[in-house]
């Protein structure tokens, strides 16, 4: 068995050494045949080696535009993250800014209000106070005109000026209702009334009283009513108003009478 084997594999080789040295005779026999060959040969190489060199250009692009790509989308996304960064520090700012303001505005709002109240305070301080004093009435006899004073101070750290002393006197009933229109039949103008000062006005009233009246003034049935207005101004430059109203009761048909006295100041 093994001598068949050994048979067969040298017959096999001895059949290609035939083979290939017949067609080496047969080149050597047709150079012209062999030359040929040999280019088909090398232009087969060539085109390979050309095919290798263009899918490798084109692998190279390729690659190149996937890169361009990748750094397209990183800058892109770098570019949005910083405008987004941009735009929360700007929100930020502008919330900042307006908590500044707020505060701002509270804070200038506070400094008004402690101004205004600073100036409100020393001006009640400093300004006139005009007060009407308990006046004195006089009554010598009836169908005589009845004499009254009533004193102005000033209560204020200064003075006041350009005084205006508006006055009406009525006999009044005190069953009747007082009436609501005043009529000022006299007025005193001009005068100047210093800090801690006071000034008398004196008057007599427009009209006598009978022997009845003067009875019902010491009976308290009626009374003198004495209705003022005083306007003034003080450093200031404001204009002040103090409003008052006395009653006299007669006690007697001579000497000074009781009275009541309300000021109202603007």
């Amino acid at each position: 068995m093994r001598h068949l084997l050994v048979g067969l594999l040298i017959g096999a080789l001895l059949a290609s050494c035939a083979s290939a040295s017949s067609g080496a005779a047969q080149l050597a026999a047709d150079p012209e045949a062999a030359a040929r060959a040999h280019d088909l040969a090398l232009r087969t190489v060539e085109a390979s080696e050309a095919s290798a060199r263009w899918a490798f250009a084109q692998f190279i692009v390729a690659a190149l535009g996937v890169i361009g790509v990748v750094v397209s989308l990183f800058w892109t996304a770098r570019a949005v993250k910083h405008a987004s960064d941009a735009a929360s520090a700007a929100q930020a700012q502008i919330a900042t800014a307006r908590e500044e303001l707020t505060v701002a505005q509270q804070e200038l709002s506070l400094a008004q209000q402690t101004h205004e109240d600073f100036v409100l305070a020393t001006e009640r301080q400093l300004r006139a106070y005009l007060i009407a004093a308990i006046g004195e009435l006089k009554i010598c006899k009836a169908g005589a005109p009845v004499r009254w004073r009533i004193p102005l101070r000033n209560n204020g750290q200064t003075p006041a000026k350009n005084v205006r002393l508006h006055t009406s006197v009525i006999y009044h009933r005190l069953a009747d209702a007082i009436p609501d229109d005043v009529d000022y039949d006299r007025t005193f103008e001009g005068a100047i009334i210093g800090a801690g000062e006071e000034r008398s006005f004196s008057f007599e009233t427009p009209f006598t009283l009978t022997s009845a009246q003067m009875k019902e003034l010491n009976a308290k049935k009626a009374c003198i009513l004495v209705r003022c207005i005083t306007h003034y101004t003080d450093v200031f430059s404001a204009d002040r108003t103090t409003t008052f109203a006395q009653h006299f009761w007669g006690t007697g048909e001579r000497g000074s009478h009781t009275t009541e006295c309300v000021n109202d100041f603007t």
